[in-house]
């Protein structure tokens, strides 16, 4: 089984990291550890290897993926070094719409100004390309890349898939997000869609509908590689115990692209809902009871911190407190979660299953899906069952 994956946001840290690991990896540098798929009760499933993946996509910043590795100096050098020059990948040129945030950087690989029709055909001609020159049997697009601001208006009014290709035809730029036309322009191909980020694609119900129409499997959204997957995971041990959570404050320093942005309110809305709701409604919690604070701090780059502070009681009401704190790699968190969804979402994709893969909850912050369980312990089993493990 051959597999391309294309990532939307080739450059950015988390997918160049991805990438890059992976083809140091290939080339007998270092172990990639922490995969879920990488346990023994996995190894019955027919999942691909390595070798069987390949890697392009696009993104709105020129650079290859070892001039991006450089830059981010996430991995090792001696990692960087061992990417063998004929790997290298180039960005595809992208597209930047309205609701895009401001960046670090500015733009220098954007497609020329053309109608929304133009860019899917576009895309979808990257997509047989890839597709051909890796002779692939399968692909995958990977939806990555800082919060947006919210689209509320496509969420209202593409309700049906001839609503999209309307809004498409007539050049509705005003309420067509970004990623939207590269899921659009994969479906199309019959490419798997994994929405990592916590904006709310996959939730527009046309591209569902689509999906099911083209016989396609889609999972997201927000991947949950850190803070609140040991959230949800500490709360679900203290109920266990009967011990009654009254409240919760979380913080959060980094200083990469993602800190920039969700410094900015207007894009931090979603990300917060995604940190808070699913908390708070197994906790009975409201915003006066848990806070979440993100902070961007530039030393700290791709690294991490965060600091939560648990009140909670136990007999006679008597107050105790839980203190986190959590130093983590963001992009070093998120490979291994990245490398099981592709694995599963070529599964699938093989199987010919299609639509919301809400058996992949585990991975996500708000998994699309409905009667998914909040533990992360019940949401592995759920992972488990499907595959009768």
């Amino acid at each position: 089984m051959k597999i391309k994956i294309l990532f939307v946001g080739l450059n950015g840290a988390t997918a160049n990291t991805f990438v890059a690991g992976i083809l140091a990896t290939k080339a007998k540098k270092g172990t990639l550890n922490g995969c879920v798929t990488d346990l023994k009760e996995f190894s019955q499933l027919e999942l691909p290897k390595l070798n069987d993946f390949s890697f392009g996509g696009w993104d709105i910043i020129k650079s290859s993926v070892i001039e991006a590795a450089t830059a981010h100096a996430i991995l090792p050098q001696l990692i960087i070094d061992a990417i063998p020059r004929e790997s290298n990948i180039d960005a595809l040129p992208g597209w930047k719409s309205k609701f895009d945030p401001p960046l670090l950087k500015e733009p220098n690989n954007l497609l020329p100004e053309m109608p929304l029709t133009e860019i899917v055909s576009q895309f979808e001609q990257d997509i047989k390309k890839a597709k051909h020159d890796a002779d692939c049997d399968s692909c995958i697009v990977v939806l990555l890349g800082p919060p947006l601001r919210e689209f509320s208006e496509a969420m209202q009014s593409l309700l049906s898939v001839e609503d999209l290709e309307q809004a498409i035809a007539q050049d509705r730029k005003n309420i067509v997000p970004s990623p939207l036309v590269y899921a659009l322009a994969g479906i199309r191909q019959g490419c798997a869609i994994l929405d990592f980020t916590a904006n709310k694609t996959l939730e527009i119900r046309a591209l569902v509908s689509l999906a099911e129409r083209c016989k396609v499997p889609i999972a997201g959204r927000d991947g949950s590689t850190g803070q609140t997957y040991l959230k949800h995971g500490i709360a679900t041990l203290l109920g266990m115990r009967g011990l009654a959570i009254k409240g919760w404050y979380s913080a959060n320093i980094l200083g990469n692209q993602d800190g920039y942005v969700l410094n900015m309110p207007e894009f931090a809305v979603t990300k917060m809902q995604d940190k808070t709701a699913a908390l708070n409604k197994h906790c009975g919690l409201g915003p006066d009871t848990h806070v979440v604070d993100i902070s961007y701090y530039r030393p700290r780059g791709d690294n991490k911190e965060s600091w939560d502070s648990i009140d909670f009681t136990g007999w006679f009401d008597l107050p105790m407190q839980l203190k986190l704190n959590w130093l983590g790699r963001d992009s070093i968190l998120a490979g291994p979660l990245l490398l099981d969804l592709c694995r599963l979402l070529a599964y699938e994709l093989k199987a010919g299953t299609s639509g919301i893969q809400s058996h992949l909850a585990f991975y996500f912050k708000c998994p699309l899906g409905r009667g998914i369980p909040y533990s992360p312990f019940e949401q592995i089993n759920l992972l488990k069952k499907r595959f009768n493990l």
